[in-house]
């Protein structure tokens, strides 16, 4: 009796689909020790440049590092406050803060998700001028940086009372020059002059704090 067609291939098959799978279970052993090469990050930097789907950035830290971006696996949120809006390549400039998630190989993150928000200096330091026209201080902070902080009508400014240690809303009159105060700023609000900004949010520790 003849041998049907299928149980004549058989033999020639098998050799084929063994070898099939041995190359996938190949690729996905290298796959599997390249993730594991690569580590998750997250960074953060203002954008220099973006082309060809590559944004060129420079970390906080100072060093120029490239995001790729790829349409099918990375998205692109913009926060705003508490808001959270996916957005589109297109809509990033140059002078954008982000922040960017995804396995890092030598100095190319590729994204997993891209977060453009808003970048805020938090400081400490010592009040070294007044101006009661123009309503700003001078602040010398830690690192020895000259400040000019303006207050604004959404300024919120908070004292520490040295009696009971509580911490109170305040006003701009009942901060004094020596006192300590820790200030939270937005940079965007900078660009009048050098380390000139808009106060967000102000705690002053009065000079008696201190001398106590």
């Amino acid at each position: 009796m003849a041998q049907s067609p299928t149980a004549s291939s058989s033999p020639t098959l098998e050799p084929t689909i063994d070898k099939q799978i041995e190359k996938l279970k190949e690729k996905i052993a290298d796959k599997v020790a390249e993730l594991k090469k690569s580590d998750e990050k997250a960074i953060a930097g203002v954008i220099l440049e973006i082309k060809d789907g590559l944004i060129s950035i420079n970390t906080i830290d100072d060093q120029k590092l490239d995001v790729k971006y790829d349409d099918a696996l990375s998205t692109i949120y913009l926060i705003s406050g508490a808001v959270k809006k996916e957005i589109k390549l297109s809509d990033l400039e140059k002078d954008d803060y982000i922040i960017v998630t995804g396995p890092m190989i030598n100095n190319t993150i590729t994204a997993n998700y891209i977060y453009q928000d808003e970048e805020y200096i938090v400081k400490s330091g010592k009040v070294t001028e007044i101006n009661k026209t123009d309503y700003f201080i001078k602040v010398l902070s830690l690192e020895k940086d000259n400040y000019t902080l303006d207050f604004e009508t959404y300024s919120q400014t908070e004292m520490l009372n040295v009696k009971t240690y509580e911490i109170e809303k305040t006003g701009f009159s009942k901060i004094k020059e020596t006192d300590v105060v820790h200030f939270v700023l937005k940079k965007a609000s900078g660009g009048r002059e050098v380390n000139r900004y808009s106060i967000i949010k102000i705690l002053v520790i009065p000079q008696e704090y201190f001398v106590k």
